[in-house]
């Protein structure tokens, strides 16, 4: 099996190389492989026969005898007796090694040597493949007259690459590259023309007095099409794209896009982000604002961070700057706004997102007076914890003053007091108290139950599940507050905790870092709550005493208002008719009016229009066009392959249509039905 597959695979190939790569190959091949599996595999005429006669020819040991245990004679001779009883002795010994590994080992060796071969012919059959289709395609698109057309493409001096030389007429440039036309003929010809996108027509200058050698260069900024004229003569339409200079890409890694720097905290900035463009970074700027004071006392100041080191046509770069706030000369309370700014040397420029970063003002926040809020579900100590800030700070200042004892007791006092205010931020969190008194717990202390009393309370299912769940509501959503206030609420409990930890630990320097974190945090959560609503006079209507209560609607009348609609125009409608068109022409083929062919010829301006712009996607559909009215207006037969193209070029130009309010299935209300049922009836009555 494995030989015929080595002899197959390269004949297969081979066929194919020599045929085109029809149906009947695979099928040869198919018929191949069976017959020479039956060639050299005859699995029918192996017969015991040719079993002893292999054991015979391969293992001495026998004695050429294996064949005298097959015979059946009824009374043997003595001499037959021994020899059966020496062979079969022998045989029993015999220990036969695998008469085909070898032959496997053979094909196995064929079949990879196959393999080779096969990929050789198929590597070599895709060359010829790919030159001729190539030939067959310039030969195709190039006119009659033309011998070889060449375009030489240079790019903008910025982007620093190599002309690039090619032989079809269809290219791909650089946006505002430079393209050269080198045109030849086969004989001398009067003029040469090329016409861009069916409006503007340039004149190609010879360079040779026999007139065989045209040139033109064009600086390429827009994408379309163009066309190839030789005298009265037009060629095909060829493709011009362009490939746009993209906008450099900027990724700010950190820091987040608002941060706030608490007290006690480093005054720097670390900004990580990753700049890159396709052609090459020209610049990278950090645009900084910083803004001073309040109210109309507000002052900016701008300043500009430019990024060094960048390479000539460096296409990526690793920004790590570290922004220090106290060199810029920033104050507690002012902010900090800035961007990432890049420039490419096409000096097209792209800036990140602002980001702001705020320098906590704690003076500020002893100011405030955090006993005043709107709402009165809020804590009524407020000034608990910037009195704690207070006496912590005048416990450090009396610090050498004090002896280490009383130090240490003031220090675990102001825990203590951090631990109060804690625990009652957290019953607004719907957290339990620490403190457990008869009349605040949950549960009554009962004596243990008795044998008696513990027999009766197994089969109790709610005393079994009591455990395991809390017959109250969730304490956290028990509360009046919306989830990212309680989120709040948590990051200050947080720091109350890490300070009372650090007072507790007698570390009231470190612990004031916390402090003054929990107090913002508590000033930011006041101004959530506050509502302002403008206080306004109300002016209400007099009423008529006379009129109340009667129920005289005849002096109200129904406002009317005139509005025209005009129904817009739906672009699809003209596509819609072209598509069925061009199904009756390939399902009749010459059945077609003067109206027929004037919308498949306002189709086609409409498919030119969309080539300009995207001649990848629909420049072979407006050739196939120009073909289909070309044969329409000449009554030739039409080309089936022309119609199926230009119907796929329609399709893809339909836009999806706007989903029309439609009435959902619902359930019918009997009542409601009923109702205005009724109600028709009495209007119609």
């Amino acid at each position: 099996m494995l030989t015929g597959l080595a002899i197959l695979l390269p004949l297969t190939v081979l066929l194919q190389f020599l045929a085109g790569g029809e149906l009947w190959i695979y099928i040869t091949g198919i018929i191949v492989l069976v017959i020479l599996t039956l060639i050299v595999y005859p699995f029918r005429r192996i017969t015991v026969s040719y079993v002893t006669s292999h054991l015979d020819i391969n293992y001495p040991s026998l004695e050429e005898s294996s064949s005298l245990l097959l015979q059946s004679v009824a009374e043997p001779g003595i001499l037959q007796q021994l020899q059966i009883q020496r062979t079969s002795l022998a045989l029993e010994n015999l220990k036969p090694a695998n008469p085909y590994l070898r032959r496997i080992l053979y094909a196995t060796a064929a079949l990879l040597l196959s393999i080779l071969v096969t990929l050789l012919i198929r590597d070599m059959a895709g060359r010829k493949r790919i030159n001729s289709t190539a030939q067959q395609n310039i030969e195709k698109i190039l006119p009659a007259g033309i011998s070889s057309i060449k375009l030489t493409i240079i790019s903008p001096a910025y982007q620093q690459q190599a002309p690039h030389v090619s032989a079809s007429p269809d290219f791909e440039a650089p946006e505002n590259a430079m393209v050269t036309w080198e045109i030849r003929t086969d004989k001398p010809v009067k003029q040469v023309t090329l016409r861009f996108n069916d409006s503007l027509t340039e004149i190609l200058k010879p360079v040779d007095e026999q007139h065989t050698r045209w040139l033109f260069t064009k600086k390429i900024t827009t994408p379309g099409f163009y066309q190839l004229g030789l005298d009265n003569a037009w060629s095909s339409f060829y493709k011009m794209e362009i490939r746009r200079d993209q906008l450099p890409e900027i990724i700010v890694h950190s820091p987040r896009p608002a941060t706030v720097i608490d007290y006690g905290y480093p005054k720097r900035i670390q900004l990580n982000a990753s700049v890159s463009d396709d052609y090459g970074i020209a610049g990278i700027r950090i645009m900084t604002t910083i803004a001073s004071g309040s109210g109309e006392n507000v002052n900016f100041r701008q300043d500009t961070i430019n990024i060094t080191g960048l390479a000539q046509k460096q296409t990526s770069y690793i920004l790590k700057k570290e922004l220090d706030l106290a060199v810029m000369k920033m104050k507690p309370g002012d902010e900090l706004y800035f961007y990432v700014s890049a420039t490419d040397h096409y000096r097209q420029e792209k800036k990140s997102d602002v980001f702001i970063v705020t320098i906590a003002d704690t003076a500020r926040l002893m100011e405030l007076d955090l006993s005043l809020s709107g709402s009165q579900v809020k804590p009524e100590f407020f000034r608990s914890q910037r009195q704690i800030i207070i006496e912590t700070e005048q416990l450090l200042r009396d610090k050498d003053s004090l002896s280490l004892q009383v130090y240490q007791t003031k220090s675990a006092a102001l825990g203590i007091d951090q631990k109060l205010l804690r625990l009652r931020y957290g019953k607004f969190l719907g957290e339990e108290n620490e403190f457990h008194d008869d009349e605040d717990d949950h549960e009554t202390h009962q004596p243990p139950p008795t044998g008696d009393q513990q027999a009766a309370q197994f089969n109790d299912l709610a005393k079994l599940m009591e455990p395991y769940t809390h017959r109250h509501d969730i304490a956290e959503d028990a509360t009046f507050f919306s989830p990212d206030i309680k989120a709040q609420l948590k990051a200050t409990l947080a720091e109350m905790w890490n300070a009372e930890l650090k007072l507790r630990t007698w570390l009231p320097q470190q612990a004031l870092v916390y402090e003054y974190k929990a107090l913002r945090l508590l000033k930011e959560l006041q101004q959530k709550s506050r509502v302002y609503v403008a206080k306004t006079s109300v002016k209400t209507t007099p009423l008529k005493p006379e009129k109340r209560l009667t129920g005289d609607l005849s002096a109200i009348q129904e406002p009317l208002r005139n509005r025209e609609i005009y129904a817009e125009e739906d672009v699809n409608m003209p596509l819609a008719e072209a598509l069925s068109i061009l199904d009756k022409l390939q399902t009749t083929g010459t059945d077609y009016s003067a109206a027929d062919y004037a919308k498949i010829q306002q189709v086609s301006r409409r498919i030119s229009e969309r080539a300009a712009h995207e001649p990848a996607l629909f420049l072979d559909g407006m050739q196939a066009s120009q073909a289909l009215l070309t044969a329409m207006k000449n009554k030739a037969p039409l080309n089936n392959q022309d119609i199926t193209m230009v119907e796929r070029t329609v399709i893809r130009m339909l836009k999806t249509p706007q989903q029309a309010p439609v009435k959902l299935p619902g359930r019918s209300n009997e009542l409601s039905d009923e109702y205005y049922r009724n109600l028709q009836k009495r209007n119609n009555g």
